[in-house]
């Protein structure tokens, strides 16, 4: 069993300034396809009380916090991969190469500002409805890819590899069946071909090692609650209770066991559709 250590991703975001302080949405707004999908909803509504619907104006604040308490803890660590000397990048996640958008509004030297990692993870919540538990799984992904490879979150690669860990987490998680052409229809620059290419990219990093333990997903959960905490909001979601640990836990070993499947040599080829190495926590520290 991983031991509660914090993670690295959210350790430098405990002294981070308060969101009253600095704003996440003061004065800024989405543009461009951002501005259009954020008051898009493809899926229908579900009964999860743990749902986010965000647009411009966020209906349901406390649950608007969880995104905010990812997009600082994402944005430190890829503050910090911008200021190492010889950062470890992958050409795949690399958006001056494969760009997700016809906005070219990468940066490769600057990390971006916590209010466009949070627009970016609102877009996609919003769209697909995603739920706070793909969110906070989406972390612990992050965390095992640096533990496991090395990658650096970087200003050139961090949507990338959000996506895509993002895409894993839902697909592990959510109830109804969750293809590529859902996010397509949110980043039209991206072709199948370059999902299916993140996707295999993502599970080799990983080392097919997609399975998570209610005790990891735990670590994320509450060191998420208490940076909420610092910062005087109400954190949305509950613990997982004993079915949603089975869940959790079930799932992503089944969604383990196909993918190993898939990539044996008499597998068929297929994308991540139903999966398990320890995570390092490095997002959260």
């Amino acid at each position: 069993e991983p031991t509660h250590t914090v993670s690295p991703v959210l350790a430098p975001t405990r002294h981070h300034k308060k969101m009253e302080e600095s704003p996440i949405l003061a004065n800024k707004k989405p543009k461009g396809r951002l501005a259009a999908l954020a008051g898009d909803s493809r899926r229908g509504n579900r009964n999860s009380t743990s749902t986010l619907y965000i647009r411009d104006t966020v209906s349901k604040p406390n649950m608007t916090t969880l995104v905010k308490c990812i997009a600082i803890a994402l944005q430190s660590c890829i503050e910090r991969g911008c200021a190492e000397a010889t950062p470890k990048l992958v050409d795949i996640f690399d958006e001056t190469k494969h760009p997700i958008s016809d906005e070219h509004d990468v940066n490769p030297e600057e990390a971006p500002e916590v209010n466009t990692v949070f627009l970016f993870l609102a877009v996609m919540f919003n769209t697909e409805q995603l739920s706070a538990e793909s969110g906070i799984m989406m972390l612990a992904y992050i965390d095992r890819i640096i533990a496991t490879s090395g990658l650096t979150l970087h200003a050139t690669n961090w949507r990338r590899v959000v996506l895509s860990t993002l895409l894993l987490a839902t697909k592990v998680w959510e109830d109804e069946e969750v293809w590529n052409a859902d996010w397509q229809s949110v980043f039209p620059c991206i072709t199948s071909q370059d999902l299916g290419m993140l996707e295999r990219t993502l599970l080799n990093l990983l080392q097919f090692n997609v399975s998570l333990k209610a005790s990891e997903y735990a670590k994320y959960y509450f060191e998420l609650r208490t940076l909420a905490e610092q910062q005087d909001q109400i954190f949305p979601a509950e613990p997982l209770d004993r079915a949603g640990a089975l869940k959790l836990e079930t799932r992503s070993v089944q969604r383990e066991e196909a993918i190993l499947a898939d990539a044996s040599p008499s597998g068929r080829s297929k994308s991540m559709n139903v999966g398990r190495v320890k995570a390092s926590p490095m997002i959260l520290n």
